[in-house]
């Protein structure tokens, strides 16, 4: 299968989607501009979203908790919820965790396993990111959760696929 995607998050991603039988698109990003696009249109049973995909690497030796989790945004990264809400679609920031240790303990599911590689996908509706965010970094112009904020606000993707909403 060709593969469209810059990056091994993308393409975990579009596989699950299609394993989970969900319609998607995948809206490639068109090089440098000002206007920030989201990755990824799906349409879940009961509603429709828009989805910024963002990959982390999980660096461990032993235990996954939620502190373990790297939830940060750049600020350019919350232009696309207008856009979406705009066009009728939910705008969700989508964290997929790749667990660097194959064997650590992780009190999460996993959502997708690729080789060695496993994977775990976490859900935040976007504009509840944005009334909870902190600044993380000036320089960088990055924002970010508490991982106890975090924690409450995310959901596991595959939850997505039950609601009626999301809350």
């Amino acid at each position: 299968m060709e593969d469209c995607y810059k990056n091994i998050y993308e393409s975990v991603f579009s596989y699950w989607l299609k394993e989970k039988g969900l319609c998607f698109e995948y809206i490639p990003q068109a090089g440098k501009t000002s206007l920030k696009r989201f990755d990824f249109l799906v349409s879940f049973p009961d509603f429709s979203a828009a989805v910024e995909l963002k990959g982390r690497t999980v660096r461990t030796r032993t235990n996954i908790t939620c502190s373990s989790f790297q939830n940060w945004i750049t600020s350019g990264d919350s232009d696309f919820i207008s856009k979406a809400k705009n066009e009728g679609f939910l705008p969700l920031f989508v964290f997929a965790y790749r667990l660097d240790n194959p064997y650590c303990m992780c009190e999460y599911d996993i959502d997708y396993t690729l080789g060695e590689d496993r994977f775990i996908f976490r859900a935040v509706e976007a504009e509840r990111y944005l009334k909870n965010a902190k600044l993380r970094s000036p320089k960088w112009h990055t924002i970010c959760l508490s991982s106890k904020i975090f924690e409450k606000l995310s959901v596991p993707a595959a939850s997505l696929l039950k609601r009626k909403i999301f809350t």
